[in-house]
């Protein structure tokens, strides 16, 4: 009797890009939809609540890597997990912070303005800040609490996090295929 519900009959590996496209836009929307609750509720700026969007993404990849490894046969290599949760994790920031960039662009000058302001309070509060210094970190704040600033950091920070959380998942999800001889 034959599996007809496995794309990989033959026994070879299984594309990622189909899992990478899908789960990309999933997670990529997902975090979006969290983090414009954020931005409609004011909370935004709260501490720890970004770290469900995270949370949010994980258990996303994992269901992503779980989904593969059962379109090829039961198995994942290391190099197989790392790749496919790396793209996964690329493409979405990308999407999130495509669509955080463009909302900020349009409704989004007020929370841009409190992040600054928010940043540069303690700031400029502190004795121990010159003039000088103080100027410097407000035209470096500046800088990045626009829609194109708030992309790359997002970007950034998301590429850096994707690689580390995939590394960590990829170690704990890959089930290599039996050694024959």
């Amino acid at each position: 009797m034959t599996n007809t519900n496995n794309p990989n009959l033959d026994g070879g590996s299984v594309s990622i890009w189909p899992t990478v496209w899908k789960y990309s836009l999933i997670i990529g929307a997902a975090t979006f939809v969290y983090e414009l609750a954020l931005y409609l509720t004011g909370l935004f700026a709260a501490t720890g609540l970004g770290l469900i969007r995270t949370v949010i993404a994980i258990v996303l990849l994992v269901m992503a890597l779980r989904h593969y490894r059962s379109l090829n046969n039961g198995y994942m290599t290391f190099w197989q997990a790392m790749g496919l949760s790396v793209m996964v994790s690329v493409v979405a920031t990308a999407i999130r912070a495509a669509l955080s960039s463009v909302y900020l662009a349009m409704f989004g000058q007020e929370i841009l303005a409190d992040l600054l302001n928010q940043t540069l309070g303690p700031m400029q509060s502190n004795p121990s800040i010159d003039s000088r210094t103080l100027e410097m970190l407000k035209g470096l704040f500046e800088g990045m609490f626009t829609p194109g600033g708030m992309f790359v950091s997002s970007l950034i920070a998301g590429v850096i996090g994707g690689i580390i959380i995939s590394l960590i998942l990829a170690i704990i999800l890959r089930k290599p295929p039996p050694i024959t001889d």
